[in-house]
């Protein structure tokens, strides 16, 4: 049964949102640029200082890491409290298509040099967009650079990208939708159906000609003045699902220059489908910075629910919306045991600080001292920094120990939802002709999901994909169930806008994968996955018997209803054996033999990819790769087969390195026209 509106992207981060995001993309990779500003003035600083009052633009030149060189750049300073503070080391903005339009950098129109205020270790925003992104949070990402002036060293930068259309693609796809930030103080109390009395409190970041504020004022409208009942429906308005992970985040990290403490620092976005997506801005005050005149202590202790008086979302979220406080409790679990883990988030501050601390010695212009930058790493540094005077600033890994310690005690409990084997992709059709038409008398590529379970299972929000690089090609809408021993159809038509269950790709008979992913509320979990080539038109690819481990090709299709015997003609021609795989042990903590059977197919050798669950590859295993020529202590590679008979099994064992966390992966065995894919879990 489906409730609510198609949503192909809204919520997917209730799981690890991959592709919103990327964190190691492009410019903002764990790297210390260098850019050098030139204006043609010698006498610029009271043209640039002008900028501040004007916010108007000035052209220069820059040279990015002694390599790239643009003429015709803007320029601007920009910050409140930031800019006060004494000396010429001031944030500004880099417009790079300020003066040439469509222009960009590696990616960046537009980027944001910050002067490390309230931050004396200059880790924070990359640290905090790390964890806001492992969650799959839309979030600004962070890298740094050493600035200078007409060759006159300036300063240690960190460098934050702006939330525009670049960033809109990247979180959601598409980008041509209202955006609005919440600023100065877009708190989302309700001002009445008049547009004028909302322009004082929040900006419109784009459609800036239309100036239409409608779907703002509407969001308004429902989240202050529905019934409790109605109030069920908040996913149809607002992805609530996102908003849960991202207050997790939040309130882990006591980012109260925020929505859940000053009332803005955010953006929303309101998507093709209507649906408000909130965005994470402005996070150089996240580790309790900003302390909202809490006392160390009272920070390190802060309830989950804690928000500033007159923030209507939270409150009705929290009081009205049963699934939110579960939700927001089990991503704090699955923080606790990823990036705020302590022995992790420890050991990225050392592996940050160790890169960053070379420049921060060497800034003679920064804000802080070179102790101070050391001793904040841990320890609460106090009194007498830059204003407002006397604050205390909280050490990094002191204040996330304490804070896990707490959270950990008082949030309620997330035991991992097991979704292997939960609902098989039962049947597969990828060469539809004349067996079945879609609500649009269309006959689409479809596939069949069963539930072999005696209760119904509730899949919103799940994935769907032809490939597992990409695991969140489609989610399905919220509300999306399968009844206990039942069934339910979806087209593969890559037609979306057709309903809620038509998926964004289509499948291709020759030779195709199909895989399902399910939230384990510890991130993503393989659910089921299928492969086949050489799928006859008007034939299925099904499970025979139901829902059982063996596949047949099925003359006469059974769309929504039980594969057996009577009912499916079997056809004597079966698809070609695909490769079987197998690992042992599974769950391992230390090593794990892969078997790969090629069955009939003599000569067969197959490389082995192994992916994490984010779809990046952790390790490569090359096709006729021997024994010996890859290091011992990574795989090793052995094939079988009788003598004088090419191989047709092969066996591999993976050692991961170090560098490998514990967690969920894949591993896909792929030859010329057969893959197979294995889910395995990884303890260390």
């Amino acid at each position: 049964m489906i409730h609510g509106k198609k949503i192909l992207f809204a919520a997917m981060s209730l799981f690890l949102a991959i592709f919103v995001c990327p964190l190691q993309a492009s410019f903002f990779d764990d790297t210390v640029h260098t850019v050098r500003v030139y204006f043609d003035d010698t006498d610029y600083w009271d043209e640039l200082d002008e900028t501040h009052t004007t916010e108007e633009y000035i052209m220069c030149s820059v040279v990015f890491d002694a390599v790239d060189t643009l003429d015709s750049v803007g320029i601007r300073l920009k910050g409140n409290s930031s800019y006060m503070h004494p000396g010429y080391k001031k944030p500004f903005h880099l417009k790079i298509d300020e003066y040439i339009d469509d222009r960009d950098y590696r990616g960046n129109e537009r980027l944001t040099y910050n002067n490390g205020f309230k931050d004396p270790t200059f880790l924070r925003e990359k640290l905090a967009s790390e964890v806001f992104h492992g969650l799959g949070v839309p979030c600004l990402r962070a890298t740094w650079s050493v600035v200078y002036y007409n060759d006159v060293y300036w300063g240690f930068y960190t460098v934050v990208d702006p939330i525009d259309k670049d960033a809109l693609t990247r979180f959601f796809g598409e980008n041509d939708c209202n955006l609005y930030k919440g600023d100065p103080d877009g708190t989302l109390e309700w001002l009445g159906w008049s547009a004028s009395s909302y322009l004082s409190h929040y900006e419109k970041a784009s459609n800036e000609s239309a100036d239409d504020w409608t779907d703002l004022i509407e969001l308004i409208n429902f989240i202050n003045n529905s019934t409790d009942t109605e109030f069920d429906a908040i996913n149809e308005w607002f992805d609530a699902i996102s908003f849960a992970r991202m207050w997790a985040a939040n309130t882990f990290l006591v980012n109260l220059d925020s929505y859940q403490g000053t009332g803005h620092n955010y953006y929303l976005y309101f998507d093709s489908d209507s649906i408000a997506q909130y965005i994470v801005w402005d996070i150089n005050e996240a580790f309790g910075v900003y302390s909202f005149r809490m006392s160390g202590s009272e920070m390190r202790t802060m309830d989950v629910d804690w928000m500033s008086s007159d923030r209507p979302l939270a409150e009705r979220l929290f009081e009205d919306w049963t699934p939110f406080e579960r939700l927001v409790d089990c991503a704090i679990h699955e923080l606790l045991e990823t990036t705020l883990e302590y022995s992790t988030f420890a050991a990225r501050v050392t592996e940050l600080s160790d890169l960053v601390r070379p420049y921060v010695y060497d800034d003679d212009n920064k804000m802080y001292s070179n102790s101070d930058f050391e001793t904040n790493l841990d320890d609460d540094l106090g009194g007498g920094g830059p204003p407002p005077g006397g604050m205390t600033i909280p050490g990094l890994r002191d204040f996330i120990y304490d804070r896990g310690v707490y959270l950990a005690s008082v949030i309620g409990p997330c035991d991992p939802v097991n979704v292997s084997g939960a609902v098989l992709i039962n049947e597969v059709m990828a060469d539809n002709d004349t067996i079945i038409a879609d609500e649009m008398g269309e006959f689409d590529d479809w596939f069949e999901l069963y539930n072999p379970g005696d209760t119904v299972v509730d899949i919103s929000y799940w994935w769907v994909t032809d490939d597992i690089t990409e695991p969140c090609k489609w989610t399905f809408p919220y509300g999306t169930t399968v009844p206990a021993d039942g069934y339910l159809l979806v087209w593969a038509d890559s037609d979306p806008e057709q309903g809620d269950l038509h998926t964004s790709f289509k499948l291709d008979a020759d030779s195709e994968e199909l895989a399902l992913f399910g939230s384990d509320f510890i991130g993503t979990d393989l659910c089921d996955s299928v492969s086949w080539i050489d799928m006859p038109t008007d034939s299925s690819w099904g499970r025979y018997p139901n829902g059982s481990a063996t596949w047949q090709i099925c003359v006469v299709a059974t769309p929504e209803a039980e594969n057996e015997w009577g009912s499916v003609l079997v056809s004597d021609d079966v698809l070609p054996e695909v490769f079987s795989m197998s690992a042992y042990p599974n769950p391992f903590n230390s090593a794990v033999k892969i078997s790969v059977d090629c069955h009939s197919r003599e000569g067969a050798n197959p490389e082995i990819e192994i992916f994490d669950i984010n779809g990046r590859i952790v390790e490569e295993i090359p096709a006729n790769e021997t024994v010996g020529s890859r290091p011992a202590s990574t795989v090793t590679n052995r094939t079988t087969g009788d003598a004088g008979v090419a191989p047709t099994a092969h066996e591999y064992v993976w050692t991961p390195d170090e560098s490998v966390g514990s967690g969920v992966y894949l591993v896909r065995a792929k030859g010329a026209d057969d893959e197979v894919t294995k889910r395995i879990v990884y303890l260390k």
